[in-house]
């Protein structure tokens, strides 16, 4: 750098160093508007879950009972599938099998934990009524929802 332009550096930053700004913290309207979103989210779910669901035998006393039991299967299975459905990835990134047989295993992972925690709360829930075809077709399509993720670098 020749001294012409480093004089012209010291004139524009005139000695003060250059920090970033200082994060800004949230408002409460934004964290109100993030859980009216999550919420919304959950709802579509398990309106859309309970639909499917009924084909296959579920029954259900209101809208809200249903409501109720995806956000609890929600809540519940969230810490489980998140450490079963690691097993395939891990597998995966490692070579120790394919991707397509880590997709597979993912499926069958997820599937089999989603299904234990909703057949768990059919069991606490006496306003719920799911049988077995039901749980294990929702359980497939919430599993299939995370499969293209299957050969990512495990978190």
């Amino acid at each position: 750098m020749s001294k012409k332009n480093i004089k012209r550096l010291d004139k524009k930053s005139n000695g003060k160093a250059n920090h970033a700004a200082p994060a800004k913290k949230p408002k409460v309207t934004g964290y109100i508007l993030g859980t009216i979103l999550v919420a919304g989210v959950i709802a579509f779910m398990a309106l859309g879950g309970g639909m499917v669901m009924s084909v296959f035998g579920f029954q259900f006393q209101s809208m809200g009972n249903v409501i109720l039991f995806f956000l609890a299967a929600s809540a519940i299975s969230y810490p489980i599938i998140r450490l079963v459905t690691q097993i395939p990835r891990i597998m995966c990134v490692n070579g120790q099998i394919t991707k397509g047989a880590a997709a597979a295993l993912y499926i069958a992972l997820g599937t089999a934990a989603n299904a234990l925690c909703f057949f768990i709360l059919d069991k606490m829930m006496d306003t719920i009524t799911a049988t077995f075809p039901a749980i294990l077709v929702i359980s497939t399509l919430y599993s299939l929802f995370g499969v293209k993720d299957v050969d990512k670098r495990p978190e």
